[in-house]
């Protein structure tokens, strides 16, 4: 009885191990989304990609907190002051993933790009076009369900406002 438990607790171990071992791929789609996955949607080449296992260390679980950093002199950790700046590369990456989420939502904000615009609302029932010597400026305008249009106003290729 000992040797059959043995031998099945042996397979589970290599099954979880195989299991683990399955790649993570990378894909583009059609509109440009980067999407991550073990296996791609329809014919779409994917790439492998190198997957760090990182340990976690006993003696902060849950990781770091946002805006720390590590003093590899001391070997300790140090936490931002409250009320710090983020680096703009940080604060444009923030605008960024909140624009991608409000169009995932169908909700159009203030920056976003005229693709993003599309993807949040679709294609406009029209656009209104005017070029001045401050640069190009658009109405797109959308018909709702009940008959009622929205107005996207874009400037220079960006949104400026919404109603």
């Amino acid at each position: 009885m000992k040797g059959k438990a043995l031998v099945l607790g042996a397979v589970t171990v290599i099954i979880c191990t195989v299991a683990q071992a399955s790649s993570i791929k990378k894909w583009i789609d059609a509109d440009g989304n980067v999407h991550f996955g073990d296996v791609p949607a329809g014919n779409i080449e994917a790439k492998e990609v190198d997957v760090k296992v990182i340990k976690a260390n006993p003696d902060n679980p849950r990781g770091m907190l946002s805006g720390s950093s590590i003093d590899k002199k001391r070997g300790t950790r140090h936490q931002e002051p409250r009320g710090s700046q983020p680096s703009a590369e940080e604060s444009d990456y923030a605008k960024r993933l909140r624009r991608g989420n409000a169009a995932r939502k169908g909700v159009v904000v203030s920056g976003m790009s005229a693709k993003e615009v599309e993807r949040a609302k679709g294609t406009p029932l029209r656009v209104n076009r005017s070029a001045g010597s401050g640069g190009s400026r658009e109405q797109w305008v959308y018909e709702n369900k009940d008959g009622s249009r929205d107005y996207v106003y874009l400037e220079n290729g960006k949104v400026t406002g919404s109603n």
